[in-house]
């Protein structure tokens, strides 16, 4: 994590690390920016409701 971030995020993206989690689902923009976090967050769509999609880099 380059950027900074607030000390909450830069604990829970620590704690992810220590515990090699590599996926998060979040609505807080700030962890794509941590490189070995792949972020999830929920999406509307039209067609079939509310489902999980995967927010690139």
């Amino acid at each position: 994590m380059k950027e900074k971030c607030l000390i909450d995020d830069a604990l829970i993206a620590a704690t992810c690390k220590h515990y090699g989690i590599r996926k998060i689902a979040t609505f807080d923009p700030d962890f794509k920016r941590v490189n070995f976090l792949e972020v999830i967050t929920l999406e509307n769509d039209k067609n079939s409701g509310k489902e999980l999609q995967k927010i690139g880099r």
